[in-house]
């Protein structure tokens, strides 16, 4: 289309995002629910077997499907990883 990636004049602001409150609660609500339905020391082991696989050289994939398969959530598995690997930082960025 012409005038969206070429011959394009001035800059096109995007809205800011504007999030609200209440899906915010409802997904707050609905994590904590998650969590307390799950089984505790299913995803404790799972958790405890990423990052031990994480910190060898084998195949991440099953560790995760496991781990998610008994509830654990992607941010769980996320700081799990992040723990082992830790986080990308550009250079020159501190």
């Amino acid at each position: 289309m012409v005038g969206v990636n070429r011959y394009v004049e001035g800059e096109i602001a995007a809205p800011a995002f504007r999030h609200d409150p209440a899906v915010e609660r409802r997904r707050a609500k609905f994590l904590a629910e998650w969590r307390a339905e799950r089984e505790a020391k299913a995803v404790e082991r799972a958790v405890k077997r990423l990052g031990s696989e994480a910190g060898g050289t084998g195949n991440l994939m099953p560790a995760i499907l496991e781990a998610l398969k008994v509830g654990v959530t992607l941010g769980e598995v996320c700081d799990t990883l992040r723990t082992e690997f830790g986080s990308y930082r550009p250079t020159g960025e501190r």
